[in-house]
């Protein structure tokens, strides 16, 4: 799982538990952003450490 006290903040931009060791710490957050425009939907997260990690798209169903 993720780490409880980056767990709020895992959405934000340059946030990342290897920032500065090859990782740019921008996945998530650009992945937040295209959910939410594209699909306007939301992408929500639950996770416990040592059980592991869940991400959760919700989009609305097309009305066409």
């Amino acid at each position: 799982g993720i780490p409880s006290g980056l767990l709020p903040r895992i959405f934000d931009p340059y946030v990342s538990s290897q920032f500065g060791q090859g990782r740019s710490g921008l996945g998530l957050f650009s992945a937040q952003v295209l959910v939410n425009s594209r699909l306007r939907g939301q992408l929500q997260v639950h996770s416990a450490p040592g059980e592991g990690t869940r991400f959760l798209i919700d989009w609305p169903a097309s009305s066409e």
